[in-house]
């Protein structure tokens, strides 16, 4: 089968069990260790912790339920997707063997095969300007014309290597690229709020300042 070219549809939330391309047992499991440390768990729960949409979250409890490893505790107005669940003694004793597998509870993994395609289709993709790159980086002390010594590098689509003594700002600066490259640079995020939150800022500054002024003459008053 060929390889989706699009990182949309690579990364599209699945519909059923079999398109999550993991074994089913690896998403039991999570479903296991989270009912035996929270004990009764809603799908809704179990959607927004496994990162599951909630029908596949219903096909696999539904799965479980007839394997006599949970059991419904409540029931809702909703159907099936409000159910609430809890671990029966059949699925207490599979949960502790889960847990002896591994601690790990969160998303379910996303297949290697899977990951390494997002990678390819992301490296390379997003190509960044000069000045893109300069107010990036603009709130950093740094050489100058700093970004176009990194500028190139960053679209190079290839892995970029910061190196230097402790303290000098390789983090500051591997930070300030990721969040240009995700679209997330804070002096875009600065531009998409500025006039909304313009007036609540400059009030709350002077808030602020009144308020340490008043507390300076309270000290030197003795108060």
């Amino acid at each position: 089968m060929a390889e989706p070219t699009d990182l949309n549809t690579l990364l599209a939330q699945a519909a059923t069990i079999q398109e999550l391309g993991v074994p089913a047992s690896m998403v039991s499991d999570l479903v296991l260790r989270l009912l035996f440390g929270k004990g009764d768990v809603g799908v809704g729960r179990f959607a927004e912790t496994l990162k599951l949409h909630p029908q596949v979250v219903d096909q696999v409890l539904s799965e479980m339920q007839q394997d006599r490893q949970v059991e419904v505790a409540k029931t809702g107005t909703l159907g099936r997707l409000s159910y609430t669940y809890r671990l029966t003694d059949v699925g207490s004793a599979r949960a502790r063997d889960a847990l002896e597998r591994s601690q790990y509870l969160g998303p379910v993994p996303a297949p290697l095969e899977t990951y390494n395609q997002a990678i390819r289709l992301q490296s390379g993709a997003r190509r960044v300007s000069p000045a893109e790159v300069k107010q990036a980086i603009s709130h950093l002390i740094l050489p100058e014309n700093f970004h176009r010594r990194i500028g190139p590098a960053i679209n190079a689509g290839a892995s970029l290597f910061l190196y230097g003594p402790p303290g000098n700002g390789k983090s500051t600066v591997a930070q300030a690229i990721a969040k240009l490259l995700a679209g997330t640079d804070l002096a875009s995020v600065c531009r998409r709020h500025r006039r909304a939150d313009h007036s609540g800022l400059r009030s709350a500054g002077a808030q602020s300042r009144a308020d340490g002024e008043r507390a300076d003459r309270e000290v030197r008053q003795g108060r």
